[in-house]
């Protein structure tokens, strides 16, 4: 069980606290070591439950406690405010003593860090992280963690070294307004947000990194904004972005070899350049440039996007507007596929191969103002090397052509 070691340095009555160019190391032996009566199962090397003010510079924190009964924090933030400069807690791989954590209605600022143990936020307010090399980074409740520059790290190979548990917000990067660049902030590990909190990333480099959205929670990839913002303000590489029934909104920036998987829920593709897609649910893409293949088993909205590869449909798929532009089959229908206007084109194979199912080509009864029958000719365009079309008729498996042009060695 968890030993009651309380506190090496407690401050508890309005005071002040200033600590310079110190060593704090941590070495407990659960059974034989009882320091006081502090916070209750835990350890904490300070521990502040004070309205006043403590701030550490140039001090190092160590833990070689080998004993995985004892747990606590270097350093215990119940009131007041924290400031920390230019310190660094060293890695602790035996014992369950974190570096920090942020109580109550307290509040942090880490600036010009190293530190290699988790932070923990169970406030409504904030800890602001600046210049810092970062280990894991845990949000308990409504507060924010505000990460404005600085590299997270992951050194255990976890897939929640950021960790947003409950309803507050870990903001990565600040408002791109401001004149920044992706370089600020480089991430490796993963973005777990566990309930219906919030993640935005506004800018960054993120490296082999899982972003998990797994309940009715919203992640950002970017912000709305009347301005462009460059794609190069987020770089995400060789990384992957799940949603299980919340909201992924990507707003810009470049996806590489990084699929966006909707399991449940809603994505928002408002630009940006996207690898892959798979969509089992909601999902509306426009503005925004996709490179790599997409799969459709929900209902997928298209419009003045460039999609560079196959298009597979399994569910409802509308194209309003924007190019399908692939090497094999354009669209692949084994669902209903509403081309309302936009370019279907494969340089190598067939525009639209309807294996089973159905293709709405045009708007049907579409009017002028006055009431005429409005029917194009151009749109929607549908091209093929080999065939424009290919399909077998059958009860269940049919084409309803109203309007655009069908080109190949054979329409259909």
């Amino acid at each position: 069980e968890n030993k009651n070691l309380g506190n090496v340095i407690s401050n508890n009555d309005s005071g002040n606290v200033i600590i310079k160019n110190s060593k704090f190391e941590i070495n407990l032996l659960g059974n034989s070591t009882n320091i006081s009566t502090g916070k209750k199962d835990n350890f904490s090397g300070i521990n502040n439950m004070s309205d006043g003010d403590v701030i550490i510079s140039n001090t190092e924190f160590y833990n070689s406690t080998t004993d995985d009964n004892v747990t606590g924090y270097s350093i215990y933030n119940g009131l007041g405010s924290i400031t920390l400069e230019n310190n660094k807690f060293y890695e602790d791989t035996e014992s369950s003593i974190a570096a920090i954590y942020n109580d109550n209605d307290a509040e942090i600022q880490v600036r010009n860090s190293t530190v290699l143990r988790s932070i923990m936020n169970n406030s409504s307010k904030d800890i602001n992280l600046e210049d810092c090399i970062l280990k894991g980074i845990n949000n308990f409740s409504t507060g924010n963690i505000n990460i404005n520059s600085g590299d997270i790290i992951n050194l255990s190979n976890s897939e929640k070294n950021i960790y947003n548990a409950s309803t507050g917000t870990i903001n990565i990067g600040k408002s791109s307004s401001e004149k920044v660049v992706a370089d600020l902030i480089k991430i490796q590990g993963g973005i777990y947000n566990a309930t219906d909190g919030t993640v935005n990333i506004y800018y960054g480099n993120l490296n082999n990194t899982k972003l998990q959205n797994v309940s009715s929670g919203t992640i950002n990839i970017g912000e709305n904004s009347n301005e462009k913002i460059s794609n190069d303000l987020i770089n995400i590489s060789d990384s992957s972005s799940t949603n299980t029934n919340g909201v992924i909104n990507v707003y810009y920036g470049t996806l590489t070899n990084t699929e966006i998987s909707n399991n449940g829920g809603i994505v928002n593709i408002y630009g940006g350049e996207i690898t892959s897609i798979r969509n089992d649910d909601i999902a509306n893409i426009r503005n925004a440039t996709v490179n790599g293949d997409i799969l459709n088993n929900g209902k997928m909205n298209l419009s003045s996007s460039s999609i560079m590869s196959k298009v597979s449909n399994y569910g409802e798929l509308t194209m309003n507007s924007g190019k399908i532009n692939s090497s094999s089959d354009g669209i692949y229908n084994r669902g209903t596929v509403n081309l309302n206007s936009g370019t279907v084109e494969s340089s190598n194979s067939n525009g639209i191969y309807n294996y089973q199912g159905v293709v709405n080509i045009g708007i049907k009864g579409d009017t002028y103002e006055i009431g005429n029958i409005l029917v194009s000719k151009e749109q929607p365009l549908i091209k093929g090397k080999e065939n424009g079309i290919l399909f077998s008729a059958s009860s269940s498996n049919y084409i309803n052509y109203y309007d655009g042009k069908i080109i190949g060695k054979k329409s259909f």
